[in-house]
């Protein structure tokens, strides 16, 4: 653990990846100074974070193209700037245990270019710093509407995520990390022989698909806000949840369980690296999700 100074950071994946590398670095630097390129999801949807974020213009296609471009020139500075050994630079070791830091020292010691690492592992969630994020008071608004219309208590309601796009070909387009509405309809029948009152909301990145294959099932609603709203609906599903392989869907449920501490979640076993039955990353299995096989015959059925 490291003391003072500054960390620089660029976004890395999405919303679920930015929940376990913020509180990561304030693991390893309690009182640095965060600047922050992108990221812009976890800022604008969550209370407890500390950082500052650099802002470029995003109106129209040429803002767009015009914030790539200066964030690409950022990024480029920044390796110059690790190859040069100016600054210290930090990567992660995965490890079962935890998150584990490996630093490279630079000239300016107390500069730190966090260059990689997903830090996905229960431990992260539950430092201070994760456990001190909380949904914006917006987003909860959004959620309890949104729920307030569907029939059942509060604990018979559970999320499905039904994670697609690029978990059709990752981590390999032998082995993806996509599960098939198969599996998902197990766990939820799973679900409903633990509680006959069971309610579903079915949130995803490919909403199409998720209507051909839900739409109409008894007590299954089809949720498709947005990415910060979809994510408070499922956190206020105090059920429970059925999971994809998805640290959006973690951290969901990460958030209801704080809530209600009987909720029941189910993932898929070995997580991402389900299709080869290795774990994926090392350190993601949790303590508090049931885990269920993934039928290898479920690899051809309405993938």
């Amino acid at each position: 653990m490291s003391r003072g100074g500054v960390i620089v950071c660029f976004e890395r994946g999405r919303l679920g990846n930015q929940l376990f590398q913020y509180p990561a670095m304030r693991m390893f630097a309690p009182d640095a100074h965060i600047v922050a390129v992108g990221m812009d999801d976890l800022r604008r949807g969550f209370e407890g974070v500390a950082m500052s974020r650099l802002s470029f213009s995003t109106k129209g296609e040429r803002g767009r193209r015009w914030r790539n471009f200066k964030a690409y020139c950022l990024g480029w500075a920044m390796r110059v700037t690790a190859w040069m050994r100016l600054v210290s630079v930090v990567d992660e070791r995965e490890s079962v245990d935890g998150p584990h830091f490996k630093v490279t020292p630079g000239l300016f010691r107390r500069v730190f270019y966090f260059r990689s690492g997903w830090f996905q592992c229960e431990s992260v969630a539950d430092s201070p710093s994760g456990l001190g994020l909380r949904l914006n008071q917006n987003y909860h608004g959004v959620a309890k509407r949104t729920l307030a219309a569907l029939p059942g208590r509060l604990t018979d309601r559970y999320f499905v995520h039904v994670r697609r796009g690029d978990y059709t070909t990752f981590p390999s387009p032998e082995h993806p990390a996509v599960l098939s509405c198969a599996w998902y309809r197990e766990q939820m029948s799973r679900v409903r022989e633990r509680n006959p009152n069971a309610v579903f909301v079915v949130t995803s990145d490919d909403k199409p698909y998720v209507e051909e294959f839900f739409e109409g099932i008894p007590g299954v609603f089809i949720v498709h806000l947005g990415v910060l709203e979809d994510f408070a609906v499922m956190a206020g599903c105090l059920g429970g949840g059925v999971l994809s392989a998805s640290t959006y869907a973690w951290w969901a449920a990460c958030l209801a369980r704080r809530e209600s501490a009987d909720a029941y979640f189910i993932a898929p076993r070995y997580w991402v690296g389900h299709g080869n039955q290795t774990w994926m990353p090392l350190g993601i299995e949790t303590s508090w999700l049931e885990y269920v096989d993934v039928a290898r015959s479920y690899a051809s059925r309405e993938i």
